[in-house]
């Protein structure tokens, strides 16, 4: 009687060598799958490797240069202009020996008045009782006829100080600027000191007329160098009111030294 052949052991329903062809078969096809992925790899970058080698990429910013620095440079003083420069041509000096330093030029056709013709042709009346002791020093005359037969009239007068110098102003200017009415008011220069230009309409001998005046302080004193000339010419002789202000100067007066006569000492030599 045969006997039964003895069964093979199995592993998961399969035998020993189903599991290792099993096992073969996978390993195949992880090296399938491996190698299939190598190619892909080699494929995708001979592909794109000349794409990206053609970029340009962003070169990056080259770092600033700071600049030298370089030596602080100051503001350069204005040129002086010489006071030759500021004389016209064809304008005459007027000094007063009564005003040592003293000096302005103007066109030649002006002359200087004295007497009378001085107090005639004055404005200090204009100034009211307040500024009594306004000081006329010179009052001259343009010979040249205005059209309407009129003369341009130039002045310069002294005032003593009333405390500072818009409090003088205030009191020196209060009944003129009463009587008439301010056309301009600006800060100027006269002489190398500050100053303040003055430009009035007014009524002057029943002839409506202009009053220009530059005004500054020297010391204890008020100094003013003005002109009066018809209100239809002022604006025509604005410029030249301008540019005889800028000649006006006040030069320092250097005293004159007093001479001692020297004595020779005494001698003690006996005559004979």
């Amino acid at each position: 009687m045969n006997q039964p052949r003895p069964r093979a052991k199995r592993f998961l329903g399969m035998t020993a060598n189903q599991l290792i062809l099993l096992g073969g078969i996978l390993v195949f096809l992880c090296c399938v799958l491996a190698g299939g992925m190598g190619l892909l790899n080699l494929l995708v970058g001979t592909v794109y490797a000349p794409v990206m080698s053609s970029i340009d990429l962003p070169t990056p910013p080259a770092s600033p240069t700071a600049a030298p620095t370089l030596p602080p440079t100051g503001t350069p003083a204005p040129t002086e202009i010489p006071y030759e420069a500021l004389i016209p041509p064809d304008w005459k000096q007027f000094t007063l020996p009564e005003a040592p330093g003293m000096e302005f030029w103007l066109p030649g056709t002006y002359k200087t008045l004295s007497g009378k013709e001085k107090d005639n042709s004055s404005p200090a009346p204009l100034y009211g009782p307040n500024v009594d002791d306004m000081k006329m020093l010179m009052v001259l005359v343009d010979s040249k006829e205005s059209m309407l037969l009129l003369y341009t009239n130039a002045f310069v007068s002294v005032v003593p100080m009333r405390g500072d110098f818009d409090e003088t102003m205030d009191v020196v200017f209060g009944a003129l600027l009463r009587r008439g009415r301010p056309v301009e008011q600006r800060e100027i220069e006269v002489s190398g000191l500050p100053a303040q230009k003055l430009v009035i309409d007014i009524n002057f001998n029943g002839v409506n007329a202009g009053i220009v005046v530059y005004t500054f302080q020297r010391g204890g004193e008020l100094w003013q160098f003005g002109f009066i000339t018809p209100y239809n010419e002022l604006f025509a002789r604005m410029e030249e009111f301008d540019a005889a202000a800028r000649t006006f100067r006040l030069r320092p007066v250097t005293p004159t030294p007093t001479i001692t006569p020297t004595v020779p000492p005494p001698t003690n030599t006996r005559l004979p």
